[in-house]
């Protein structure tokens, strides 16, 4: 009986290619076999979470940043109520 087929998403047919040093390359190779892993599928899950992760941290600041510019308006707004209000 044949295999089901993947499910589409979950296809891997695309390479990442990441130039590194013979003993970077050693290390990788060493820690993904520690864990019975080749080194593809060691490094897979730790590359998506540094991602997911740095993409975590720029939305936060962005929110950040887009809160600190509405606090930016706001005070000027009052600023320029509190200025129309003096000369009266």
């Amino acid at each position: 009986m044949a295999r089901p087929k993947k499910d589409p998403t979950m296809l891997m047919n695309f390479d990442l290619r990441i130039p590194v040093t013979a003993m970077q390359k050693r290390t990788i190779a060493k820690a993904a076999s520690a864990n019975q892993a080749d080194m593809a599928s060691w490094l897979r899950p730790i590359i998506l979470d540094a991602a997911r992760d740095a993409l975590k941290r720029s939305r936060k600041k962005a929110d950040r940043d887009i809160a600190a510019g509405r606090m930016r308006r706001f005070s000027s707004v009052e600023g320029m109520i509190a200025d129309l209000n003096s000369g009266e």
